[in-house]
């Protein structure tokens, strides 16, 4: 028969319980908020376009049929998987489609955080929403239907399984091949993915004196993993052509960077007077003050692998404000294990301001998302929901291409793709 205390107990184990299940559900709402954006970017139509092709010839072009001035060369198409996939969802839900695998994708790099809280319910849960909530906010000028989308959940899934196999291995690490054909058919930075497990195998030649991991548990399952994504890379029909594009990304940012893509706003210096002012570049820089004080070391000591992948992803963020993107993707993850191993203890009263107060910021900023006041704030051209943004792309300009067909090439700013 139960005693008084244990109904005590039980009540406050089903408080908490359903604490933690609201944290979670307003983070989700607060999530759909940031990335159910109506379609504004242009560049999204050629992928579409090219979906379709694909789709209709079973077969990925070699020479560009759609631009004027690289109409018959040579065409390396590194997105052509990411197009195909945008495009079946464009068959089940119309333009709506879009929008709705922007979300899948960003979903699936967000949401697993919330499985992540373990035993610790609403302190872990709570714990991690923050973190994730920062990282959604500096993303936030990312939500774009565009293949770096497979860059930046590739970067946080690799970091998510590999961080998991330091503290508990399982198979989920044989499952690297496959995300490594999905990234190297999807966008030309998959060269990222293989540095991240490079790192993660070097870590087993470490001394675990020096941040390293025991290598008679982890380094044959590594090196196994690391042979079968180098196999892998040639699944992809360009062959080693497909590297030649990978080099061409790199360089198209930093000193080396022509005129023209200097100009682009993506493309802009890191660090502008206008940059710091904003809520995503605030969240990145409290991001970068998370890294320094948590995934790098663990009781005093440098661990190897998140010093190495924070460090070399972080430099790369200085080269153009769009890479700080790259950092944030592996920032956050390695946050929330990093917490989840050094920081285990939190007082209940404490957990209960910080959930407390996220309840409170979250439903406001989801508020201001939803109505579209935050952008009518920022002056800038979006707006939450399904669909395509009229003002960005007019649906007279469509009617007017499918009536009239004009003749020759339009290049990626097609309204209809």
């Amino acid at each position: 028969m139960p005693t008084p205390k244990d109904s005590v107990r039980d009540g406050q184990q089903q408080l908490i319980l359903i604490s933690t299940g609201v944290v979670a559900v307003v983070f989700f709402l607060f999530f759909l908020a940031n990335v159910l954006l109506q379609v504004h970017s242009h560049d999204v139509w050629w992928h579409l376009h090219l979906g379709r092709w694909i789709a209709a010839r079973h077969t990925v072009p070699k020479i560009d049929h759609l631009t004027l001035f690289g109409e018959g060369r040579p065409y390396i198409d590194s997105h052509w998987f990411f197009q195909l996939a945008l495009y079946g969802m464009t068959l089940l839900f119309g333009l709506k489609g879009i929008t709705l695998f922007q979300a899948l994708l960003y979903g699936l790099m967000f949401l697993p955080y919330l499985l992540l809280g373990g035993k610790d319910r609403l302190t872990g849960v709570t714990r991690n929403v923050w973190i994730a909530a920062f990282g959604l906010v500096a993303l936030s000028n990312r939500f774009l239907p565009r293949p770096e989308l497979v860059t930046y959940l590739g970067i946080s899934t690799l970091i998510l399984i590999f961080e998991r196999e330091r503290m508990r291995p399982g198979k989920a690490l044989y499952g690297v091949p496959f995300l490594m054909a999905v990234w190297v058919n999807s966008h030309a930075l998959y060269v990222i993915g293989y540095f991240l497990i490079g790192v993660y195998l070097l870590e087993s030649f470490v001394p675990v004196s020096f941040g390293g991991v025991d290598p008679s548990v982890h380094r044959s399952r590594r090196m196994a993993v690391f042979g079968c994504t180098l196999a892998v890379f040639f699944l992809n029909p360009h062959g080693l052509d497909l590297l030649r594009y990978s080099y061409l990304l790199a360089t198209e940012v930093g000193r080396e960077a022509s005129p023209l893509m200097k100009s682009l706003g993506e493309l802009a210096p890191t660090f502008t007077p206008e940059n710091l002012r904003t809520a995503p570049m605030i969240s990145f820089l409290l991001l970068v003050g998370f890294a320094i004080i948590g995934p790098v070391q663990r009781k005093g000591r440098i661990v190897f692998a998140p010093a190495v992948i924070l460090s070399v992803l972080l430099l790369l963020s200085l080269t153009g404000e769009r890479n700080t993107a790259l950092f944030v993707s592996a920032v956050v993850p390695l946050t929330i294990f990093s917490f989840q191993r050094n920081w285990k203890r939190t007082s209940s009263g404490t957990t209960v301001i910080l959930a407390a107060l996220f309840l409170l910021l979250a439903f406001l900023q989801t508020y201001r998302l939803v109505t579209n006041r935050h952008y009518a704030a920022q002056g800038v051209l979006k707006r939450f929901g399904l669909g395509v943004l009229e003002e960005s792309v007019p649906g007279g300009v469509v009617d007017y291409l499918l009536a009239h067909r004009p003749p020759g090439n339009l290049g990626h700013f097609d309204p209809h793709g």
